[in-house]
């Protein structure tokens, strides 16, 4: 009876401290692991066996030090014995071990027990320290101070929480007091009064804003009047509260800083608690500068993304080694593409575009051209081949059955400027006469051939890598780029080009030349004619242009 009046005048505000503390209390017989856990200390990491050889290295230069304390089993039995605070402590522990921390570690520990590894972990404090306290137990709190509550400690008035429970505001000003590189305090707990019910509680719930000192971030496991889950469901088979798995789960993602874990925790505590229609999300008092990584490494989406550039260059490789092991084509191979365009202008209903030859200038006249004679030798001469007429043959080959290209033919120079002025004529609105069945080209096709010879006096380096040329061939490149203009104007459409070159050398068989088209990757038998190879192309640059102008998908067909 005096105890209950006693109380009667007592104002105690009690907070349940850790994800394991703040789960549902009992005063039944402990679980099996609880009863096995034991009061140990350890100033040293626990001998690491072979399922700890996989544990990333941390920086050497970096001290590492945690503080972890687990309390279930309360002697008080208003208190009441917890569930997970030990397996908590347990996996965080072995976690933070594989990380280089030196953990120091106490399960179920008594204020004598918590006051001197306080004591011992403070003192090994440096600014070249990466500190960490997780404490899992009760907590109250009197008058605006937050206690950590050892098992040892009975409960009948304030001054019992005052005197023999741990001050959290005197920790984190230790802690902040040493300058440490970087200080987090993890108070996995729920927020409510773990003596509400009991007749010992006439003050507020929940915690108070610790006002952790500057230099320490202090997580706390669910926010203020929230408790903590213990489990999601009956059925939850995992040992450890909702908090500490995720929080276990961020660290341990490669190059993800403390704040990121913190971050990643929150979120993943709040929507997992909320499919079990409960709200929990921790909250945090961040006074620090600076930061650490838990486990070094790349990040997931890093490495995704190196990865996927991986992937691409393993494909790359592959298609150019593939390309490499084609068997050798003839260089007439292009005229198929050239059906295929055909038959991707009929697909598309694009025909009827008029078109005549603007003129292709031969830049080989200036001789600085080379061809291989039968006798192997090499001499100057022009490229004597009519590129008006395999352009009209591609042109034609692409019209067979799409009809979408009247290419407009003018026998000489004369013709054609006759032309001309009727399309300028028809322009400006005058009366033109036309011959029978007389059609006026609107567009026009021009360009240029040019052919350079390298021997191993002239060619270089660069020419070797962006060319594909050789060293120890005699080698020449032919180069041919057309355009497509409006004749009316004789603008050229500047979008619509193609460019295309052809590397020839000679091999070891003086009756062969190995010919290579732009970046095709593929190579050809030209058989000792560099028509062919003029041919081949004009039939790919016909390819390209007329996809470029006509906006279709080209490439398809290469």
């Amino acid at each position: 009876m005096f105890k209950l009046k006693y109380f009667k005048y007592i104002i105690i505000s009690i907070f349940a401290l850790l994800l394991g503390s703040c789960t549902e209390t009992t005063n039944q017989v402990r679980p099996t692991r609880s009863q096995a856990a034991n009061n140990v200390t350890s100033s040293n990491p626990p001998a690491r066996g072979p399922a700890d050889t996989l544990a990333l290295r941390t920086n050497s230069k970096e001290h590492r030090l945690a503080l972890v304390i687990g309390n279930n089993d309360y002697q008080d039995s208003y208190m009441g014995k917890l569930r997970n605070a030990v397996n908590d402590a347990k996996a965080i522990r072995a976690e933070l071990t594989k990380r280089d921390f030196k953990v120091l570690h106490h399960y179920n520990a008594t204020r004598k027990q918590m006051l001197n590894a306080v004591d011992d972990f403070t003192q090994q404090l440096s600014s070249n320290t990466v500190a960490i306290v997780f404490y899992a137990g009760h907590g109250m709190q009197i008058k605006g101070s937050n206690y950590l509550l050892p098992v040892d400690i009975e409960v009948e008035d304030e001054r019992d929480v005052v005197h023999n429970g741990i001050n959290l505001r005197e920790l984190l000003n230790q802690m902040g007091a040493k300058q440490t590189k970087f200080s987090l305090a993890i108070i996995d707990a729920c927020r409510n009064n773990p003596l509400k019910g009991h007749g010992r509680s006439a003050g507020a719930r929940g915690l108070t804003n610790p006002r952790s000192s500057t230099g320490v971030v202090v997580l706390y496991s669910a926010g203020e009047n929230q408790q903590a889950l213990d489990r999601l469901g009956n059925n939850d088979p995992n040992p450890n509260g909702l908090f500490t798995r995720e929080f276990l789960s961020a660290i341990k993602e490669p190059g993800l800083d403390v704040r990121g874990v913190i971050q990643k925790t929150r979120e993943t505590v709040n929507a997992k608690a909320k499919t079990v229609g409960h709200e929990q999300m921790p909250a945090i008092y961040d006074q620090s500068v600076g930061s650490f990584v838990f486990t070094p490494g790349v990040r997931r989406e890093e490495r995704e993304i190196q990865a996927l550039k991986a992937r691409a260059e393993a494909a790359e490789q592959k298609a150019k080694l593939a390309a490499t092991r084609l068997e050798t084509q003839t260089i007439t191979d292009f005229t198929p593409a050239l059906h295929c365009m055909d038959n991707l202008l009929l697909s598309n209903s694009l025909k009827g575009f008029t078109i005549t030859y603007g003129g292709i200038l031969d830049s080989t006249s200036k001789k600085v051209g080379a061809a291989i004679t039968s006798n192997g030798k090499m001499e100057e001469h022009n490229l004597l081949i009519s590129a008006k007429k395999m352009l009209l043959k591609a042109a034609s080959i692409m019209s067979i059955r799409s009809k979408s290209l009247i290419f407009i033919d003018y026998v000489d120079s004369y013709a054609f400027a006759k032309a001309m002025h009727k399309i300028k004529d028809l322009a400006s609105g005058n009366t033109i006469i036309t011959e029978p069945n007389e059609i006026l080209p609107l567009y026009y096709i021009s360009g240029s051939i040019s052919q350079v010879q390298f021997d191993e006096n002239t060619i270089s380096s660069q020419d070797i890598n962006t060319l594909g040329l050789s060293k120890n061939q005699i080698s020449s490149v032919i180069t041919l780029t057309m355009r497509i203009g409006q004749t009316l104007t004789r603008k050229l459409l500047l979008s619509v080009h193609s460019s295309n070159y052809l590397v020839v050398n000679k091999s070891e068989n003086h009756n062969e030349l190995r010919g290579k088209i732009g970046n095709t990757n593929m190579s050809f038998n030209i058989n000792m004619n560099e028509g062919s190879g003029v041919r081949a192309l004009i039939n790919l640059g016909m390819v390209e242009l007329i996809g470029k102008f006509l906006d279709v998908p080209y490439w398809k067909c290469l």
